[in-house]
């Protein structure tokens, strides 16, 4: 019994579940009745919410002072809710159906006008789905619409092979895919092996990217789970997709996203001029990150997208490919437009292989243009 306990959802996971929900349903703008009914991004599932899975989400929402919302899963719970026709079941079940209720008035109240109370009420009658009265849908975000695939669509960009980065690559050269010219950015397709993705995802994750001992309540930049790994075959395919130095001996970052997890807007680069002191060593031995790679693991059936805002450049995962860019541009200053996040994962998993590629080693293959 002890063991099944332990391998039980725990309070913390429901927490991060409840958490995972709101960033997809905010993120996506997704109705609350159509999550419920398993209905998501304009794809139905099997699976649907129970009347106490719908209570659960609202009063979370609620706790989180985001009332709207709240209201909506109060009323998409109320909608679920049997009504049985037993005296007895009726008496257990029928102020549970008021709490319901009241509740959702609390809700709306908390976010409307008191003078509105009757249409509170009348709203209680109407089809969860339709749209609350005297509210409006807020304005995306540059970052919402680029998860929601909303970007501009991209033209006059190309495909080809790549075989001049490395003598080896004129003997296998690599499917190269520009996505973005200035600053170049470019996609490798069918860069790892099968035998290779699946050794990898099969490792053990240990360290929660959400956990924070000071700040339990905390909302951190990144929701994932993180680990560590040395693949020097690995390091060497990065050398010929850069065409830069790389250390065959660093320690990959090896990160596993599920329900909701994301990253939010950041750079990988940690600009040395004004952190040199948090950075001693990087700033003395491997300088700031000059470039990125990063390798997708697994398709994401729903959600998951790289996005770079700045450039309206959204990129969505798929197995087997690589992405490139760099975080320094040709004065060795902090490029500002590879600012970039990760897209809440909806349906799926999200499984990466990050390589950072130090600034020193690349003194004379990429030397600066000041």
């Amino acid at each position: 019994m002890e063991e099944l306990l332990l391998a039980a959802p725990q309070s913390e996971d429901m927490r991060e579940a409840f958490k995972g929900i709101f960033r997809i349903e905010h993120n996506y703008d997704l109705e609350a009745a159509d999550i419920a009914d398993g209905m998501l991004w304009g794809k139905q599932y099997d699976a649907k919410l129970s009347t106490s899975d719908c209570l659960a989400i609202a009063e979370y929402m609620y706790n989180k002072s985001e009332y709207i919302s709240a209201a909506k899963w109060y009323r998409v719970a109320l909608s679920h809710h049997i009504q049985f026709d037993d005296d007895i079941f009726r008496n257990i079940y029928g102020s549970q159906r008021e709490d319901i209720r009241k509740n959702y008035i609390i809700s709306r109240l908390k976010a409307g006008k008191a003078d509105d109370v009757q249409l509170y009420l009348k709203e209680l009658s109407h089809d969860p789905k339709t749209q609350l009265e005297n509210t409006a849908k807020p304005t995306p975000s540059i970052s919402q619409l680029g998860c929601r695939g909303l970007y501009p669509p991209r033209t006059n960009l190309s495909c080809r092979y790549n075989f001049t980065n490395t003598p080896y690559s004129r003997l296998a050269p690599l499917k190269m895919e520009i996505v973005n010219e200035n600053p170049f950015i470019v996609l490798y397709h069918d860069i790892l092996y099968e035998h290779e993705i699946n050794s990898l995802t099969n490792q053990s994750i240990t360290t929660d990217g959400w956990t924070d001992d000071a700040e339990p309540e905390l909302e951190v930049e990144r929701i994932c789970k993180v680990s560590t790994v040395q693949d020097r075959k690995i390091g060497r395919r990065v050398e010929q997709m850069s065409g830069l130095n790389v250390d065959l001996d660093n320690y990959m970052q090896l990160s596993n996203y599920g329900l909701g997890g994301h990253f939010r807007n950041h750079f990988d680069y940690v600009d040395l001029k004004g952190h040199s002191i948090i950075v001693p060593l990087m700033a003395k031995y491997h300088g700031d990150r000059f470039a990125t790679v990063l390798f997708y693991l697994s398709n994401v059936e729903l959600g998951g997208a790289t996005i770079f805002p700045r450039l309206n450049l959204t990129i969505w995962p798929q197995r087997g490919a690589a992405l490139l860019w760099y975080n320094l541009d040709n004065s060795v200053e902090p490029e500002k437009l590879s600012e970039h996040a990760v897209c809440p994962v909806i349906v799926g998993s999200r499984w990466v292989l990050a390589e950072f590629i130090v600034q020193y080693k690349q003194t004379f293959k990429r030397p600066c243009y000041k």
